[in-house]
């Protein structure tokens, strides 16, 4: 018995499948190619779950890095106050405050206030006395301390 067998070419000449004479239905590539409407629903209710999942973390770490940023411009503006006396020649003085209330010409990122103890003096030379206090954001407290005589603020 002969064994015929019909080339299926696509077009550009590469064989895609083959029709068996005996069997007649077409072999190799191209034969399974779609996928079911009960396949693609369970893509879909995984792929949905993921994001239920993904999601949420996501904006918690995206929350977390603009509050880093912004604490890291609170210590940069207080970092700056040294330097800020020392270019205006004169004595600057971070006043004792109460809780929530940040002076008017120290400019914080929005959210920020600052809480001090006692006065923290900044000197024409640039240095300073050194002292505590807190940085106030959203209900979270950050304490800290500015160590004199360079008055870099170190967060505790």
């Amino acid at each position: 018995q002969i064994l015929l067998r019909k080339r299926f070419f696509s077009r550009r000449g590469a064989m895609i499948g083959h029709r068996d004479s005996r069997s007649l239905r077409i072999v190799g590539p191209g034969k399974d190619t779609g996928f079911t409407l009960l396949e693609l629903l369970v893509v879909l209710a995984l792929a949905g779950l993921l994001l239920a999942v993904v999601i949420p973390r996501l904006t918690k770490i995206y929350q977390g890095v603009r509050s880093s940023l912004s604490r890291n411009q609170v210590e940069m503006a207080i970092n700056g106050l040294g330097a800020r006396a020392y270019e205006q020649g004169r004595l600057l003085v971070l006043p004792a405050t109460g809780r929530g209330h940040t002076p008017s010409w120290l400019k914080l990122p929005p959210g920020w206030t600052l809480t001090v103890a006692e006065p923290i003096r900044f000197y024409p030379s640039g240095a300073c006395d050194g002292g505590r206090v807190v940085l106030n954001y959203g209900g979270v407290r950050y304490p800290a301390v500015l160590v004199p005589p360079v008055c870099r603020l170190k967060v505790l």
